[in-house]
């Protein structure tokens, strides 16, 4: 036993003795196993002036870095990355950074908020595609994306319900002519750049031109974060896409009401006429008379039906026209308030009521059951407001154009002046009636539409 404590203590001596040689007291701890720093970006000390020096970039644009950065950066998601939707790239202090505001360092401070986003899987993104469709992203109400979506899937009423980068297309979100990113990683042409419309995983989003200032940019849009940004999206492409009673003007729907027309063509849309001065000048062609489209529950078609006899019950001139409330049919007036009769939106009269009706006729009580008249106009407000009057005879322009637009045409007949009556006739077009003059009549004006 001795001997093994004398061997112990001389190793333990010449121990001590190296470590005095080698010029210490304290020994060298054996290295610990190596743990990965994290990454960090190497930066110059200004790297930026302005925010349109600094862009997104990375897989999941996560990062924002300098205009042209060439180094790989990591393809790496942090969980304070949900908050950056929160905020912008910018230049901070001479760097490239996400710039603070009270909500995004709120987030970032507790990131977990939001789930996992769990990406597509290579199914998913191949059955996507198969129906012309590319795999995107929604965020929810807690303004987290947690899950992919084929936006042939997302249904829209215009383009504004749709994703960066999609268009509304016969009520489905599809790939604009502007889309970028994406699973496919669609680039964009010389001079644009793909403006994300997230942070998940293969974003979709648009490419936008680059910018110094906004008029470089046009087209209504502006230079923010050195793009151009995205001009509203239309409302519509055309009037169909519009309400009733509104036309689609420069993409925007707008109401009929007050734009300019030209009467009698067919300008306005239903439930509206063309006011217009009613009278041609010499020289006009009686066919393309300016106004504005006016609102009214009487369609143009019924008004020519005023001043002369209509229907089967021809003793009785037509006074006023009366919409039905609760109906699609008109009730059409005469002299006497007890004689009148139904019509429809052709302004053709299909059945004599009132004192004019056969005895005992059910049909016409099932119509009077059905019409509550309402914005009754007498004839002679239609017109003032409707009836294009003739200039003076021989004084219109002769040369008519080749159209095909009848018009219904008062005429005063006879070869005495004095004792001249009203005849009806009709013509293909306003220019042809109105040059329709002769020693034995003078056409006076005309109703549009066919008598």
């Amino acid at each position: 036993m001795g001997r093994r404590f004398f061997a112990a203590a001389t190793v333990f001596c010449a121990l001590l003795l190296l470590g005095c040689i080698s010029g210490g007291g304290n020994p060298t701890p054996a290295p610990a196993t190596p743990t990965p720093t994290p990454f960090h970006r190497p930066t110059p000390a200004e790297e930026c002036g302005s925010d349109s020096d600094c862009v997104v970039s990375g897989c999941a644009n996560q990062w924002c870095v300098p205009l042209g950065y060439g180094e790989e950066l990591p393809c790496r998601w942090s969980a304070w990355n949900v908050c950056i939707p929160l905020t912008s790239c910018g230049c901070v202090e001479g760097v490239c950074d996400w710039k603070p505001n009270e909500a995004f360092l709120q987030c970032k401070a507790n990131p977990q908020r939001c789930p996992f986003y769990a990406p597509p899987t290579e199914a998913f993104i191949l059955e996507c595609n198969s129906r012309g469709g590319e795999v995107t992203a929604l965020p929810d109400a807690e303004n987290c994306t947690v899950s992919a979506s084929c936006s042939a899937d997302l249904r829209c009423a215009n383009s504004t319900q749709c994703p960066l980068g999609f268009a509304c297309k016969a009520g489905t979100c599809a790939p604009s002519e502007n889309f970028c990113g994406g699973t496919r990683n669609v680039s964009c042409a010389q001079g644009y750049a793909c403006v994300p419309g997230g942070t998940y995983y293969a974003a979709t989003g648009a490419c936008r031109k680059r910018c110094n200032s906004t008029p470089e940019c046009g087209n209504e849009s502006q230079c923010v974060q050195g793009f151009c940004s995205e001009p509203p999206p239309p409302q519509c492409y055309n009037e169909p896409d519009c309400a009733p009673g509104n036309r689609c003007v420069a993409g925007k729907c707008v109401s009929a009401q007050g734009l300019p027309c030209t009467s009698p063509g067919w300008d306005c849309p239903s439930g509206f006429y063309c006011l217009t001065d009613t009278f041609c000048r010499a020289g006009d062609t009686c066919t393309q008379i300016n106004g504005t489209c006016e609102a009214t529950f009487v369609p143009e078609n019924l008004t020519r039906l005023c001043g002369k006899p209509t229907g089967s019950i021809d003793y009785s001139n037509v006074t006023g026209i009366a919409a039905c409330s609760g109906s699609r049919y008109f009730r059409v007036l005469r002299q006497a308030y007890s004689l009148y009769g139904y019509a429809d939106a052709t302004g053709t009269i299909f059945r004599e009521c009132g004192a004019s009706a056969p005895p005992s006729d059910p049909y016409c009580g099932g119509l009077d059951s059905g019409c509550v008249p309402r914005d009754s106009m007498a004839c002679e407000e239609f017109e003032e407001t409707r009836f294009v009057r003739c200039p003076p005879p021989y004084s219109a322009n002769p040369n008519c154009p080749d159209v095909d637009d009848p018009v219904c045409a008062r005429l005063r007949a006879g070869s005495i002046p004095a004792l001249r009556h009203t005849e009806w006739a009709e013509y293909a077009n306003g220019c042809l009636g109105c040059n329709d003059n002769s020693p034995t009549q003078v056409v006076e004006g005309f109703w549009k539409g066919k008598c």
